[in-house]
């Protein structure tokens, strides 16, 4: 069995309404997928999973004051989603693959460091997930979108019973 080498990330940037933030992306939180369980009561007590998860959220930090990020914000509570775009370059061994994730959804919080002279702008964002898109290396790897009842991972779409069952 040979040894493998833990990925690093290169490089991030991150989209908002189409303009991007190469130099200034700090991070990208993607969201934790928490399965909801439920107590199974008895001799042996155990936790099991109820079949669906917790909602989800991603936080990103950026370095820059931009007015666009307060458009995105009132554009995607007020009026309509537009997507945030994240990328990053993955250092695998000898090569870079691409990760990617499309997410939209509401903001639900802005904080900005305090501001202090000579230091860095940090602002991060809060975003509860509606839609999540996942790649890595341009292979599908999560699709979760909570508006249409879909959870995709590894290509099988755990939620398609359940769309059946609850259609007319």
């Amino acid at each position: 069995m040979s040894r493998i080498i833990p990925n690093a990330i290169e490089d991030v940037t991150i989209f908002i309404d189409g303009k991007g933030y190469l130099g200034v992306a700090e991070s990208f939180t993607p969201p934790t997928i928490t399965q909801k369980t439920i107590d199974a009561l008895g001799a042996a007590n155990s936790k099991r999973a109820s079949g669906s998860i917790e909602p989800l959220e991603i936080s990103v930090k950026i370095s820059v004051l931009d007015v666009n990020l307060w458009n995105a914000y009132g554009i995607n509570t007020y009026i309509n989603r537009v997507p945030l775009v994240f990328k990053a370059s993955v250092h695998q061994e000898n090569t870079s693959v691409p990760f990617m994730a499309i997410v939209t959804g509401d903001f639900e919080e802005v904080s900005r460091a305090e501001f202090k002279s000579g230091d860095k702008i940090e602002i991060e964002l809060k975003i509860q997930v509606h839609k999540y898109a996942e790649t890595i290396n341009n292979v599908p790897t999560i699709l979760y979108d909570a508006d249409n009842t879909i959870l995709m991972m590894g290509g099988v779409d755990y939620f398609a019973k359940v769309r059946e069952n609850l259609s007319l």
